[in-house]
């Protein structure tokens, strides 16, 4: 999904040490032994791992099919989700470095094997779609050409077949180790002026790249990775976290008008651009980012919920941990999905994938929510 948007989406998807002590209701307090492994006491914002949970379908559709007449709108509209996920990464690790200095090096250290572990899984199964084809390391024959490898290495643009959502996870390593940097050597305090930059380059050589007439190694425009997409939204965040007071002061209507004034944006100006034959990238739109900031202030700003509601406990105990299974089974399970509707629905094929988005999202979270419980009566066992 890096051709056209190929963004969709880390880890926010499995922060564990970046979510920050927080407010329960008095009414029904969470105990330090009712909490999942590596997970806080309490946490300050509940809303943050609920938000999560509720982004992952919006990264599936952004990065699969989704049917029906409105379909591609609807995808590509859901386009914010990744950029709301930077936002909650920037926003929970300027939430938690006054307390814990080295957050950046731990965050860092985890986006790297999360990396890992995707890319080799997307190696494995893109290698077997080429034996599938009786091609032998045709995987690794595409990945060592020149070109392949500075789109690949720089863009984080992959021209892979099942690579759509490996991006996400390179951008926010890459941003990691910029941050990082940018934390031990001082210029943290710059970083309003890194954020103004960034976005610049963001709308500059994304979607308004067709009226630049952008041409770069042969790209019309620079797809979603660490410096015109990560970097910036999780700056946001800092930002946000710096200005939470004034932010969550607003009521929550403000925020939901917001979103809609965010879609409305973004059609227009898709339309705008359409009309004169100068979009070339639909990626990255004003109006997502609007909807990302407007949906992470929405519940961010939350700050007591009801524990006593088992949904609500599970998601704030539990969102983090599951919008990162969901995220990283998203690429094998779409290998899998053609792989066996190939075979066992020839005639009904291109009418089922279709609906990729929306059966790759419900079989992996059947897969997530299976291993979650499971997870959790293995760790019950193990005290008893």
């Amino acid at each position: 999904m890096n051709s056209k948007k190929t963004d969709t989406s880390n880890n926010v998807f499995s922060e564990k040490d970046e979510t920050v002590l927080s407010e329960v209701t008095p009414e029904d307090p969470v105990s330090s032994e009712e909490m999942p492994a590596g997970a806080e006491r309490h946490m300050t914002y509940p809303g943050a791992n609920i938000l999560k949970f509720f982004l992952m379908p919006f990264v599936c559709i952004a990065s699969f099919s989704f049917p029906g007449p409105y379909g591609s709108y609807i995808s590509e509209l859901s386009s914010f989700a990744p950029n709301a996920f930077f936002i909650l990464c920037g926003f929970l690790v300027a939430a938690s470095e006054k307390n814990d200095p080295g957050i950046y090096k731990r965050v860092l250290k985890r986006s790297a094997w999360q990396f890992a572990l995707l890319f080799v899984i997307v190696i494995i199964i893109n290698e077997l779609t080429w034996l599938f084809n009786g091609v032998a390391s045709g995987t690794f024959q595409l990945l060592t050409e020149k070109e392949a490898l500075f789109d690949i290495l720089v863009l984080c643009n992959w021209p892979l077949l099942y690579s759509s959502t490996i991006w996400f996870i390179q951008a926010l390593f890459y941003a990691r180790v910029i941050l990082y940097l940018m934390n031990r050597s001082g210029l943290m305090k710059h970083y309003k002026t890194v954020l103004i930059i960034t976005f610049l380059l963001n709308l500059l050589l994304g979607e308004f790249a067709g009226v630049l007439h952008l041409s770069f190694h042969g790209h019309t425009y620079i797809p979603g990775n660490a410096i015109t997409r990560a970097l910036p939204y999780m700056l946001l965040g800092r930002f946000l976290y710096e200005k939470k007071d004034a932010f969550f002061s607003r009521p929550s209507w403000n925020y939901c008008l917001a979103f809609i004034a965010g879609i409305l944006a973004a059609i227009a100006e898709i339309v705008i651009l359409t009309k004169r034959d100068l979009l070339v990238y639909t990626g990255h739109m004003i109006g997502y980012g609007i909807m990302a900031f407007s949906v992470c202030c929405l519940f961010l700003k939350i700050k007591n919920v009801k524990m006593n509601d088992v949904k609500i406990k599970f998601l704030v105990m539990h969102g983090r941990s599951c919008s990162w299974r969901i995220y990283l089974l998203t690429q094998p399970v779409f290998f899998f999905l053609q792989v066996a509707g190939s075979y066992l629905f020839r005639h009904a094929f291109y009418p089922m994938m279709e609906f990729s988005a929306i059966l790759v999202y419900l079989i992996c979270l059947a897969i997530t929510l299976e291993t979650e419980l499971l997870s959790h009566l293995i760790s019950e066992d193990s005290e008893i």
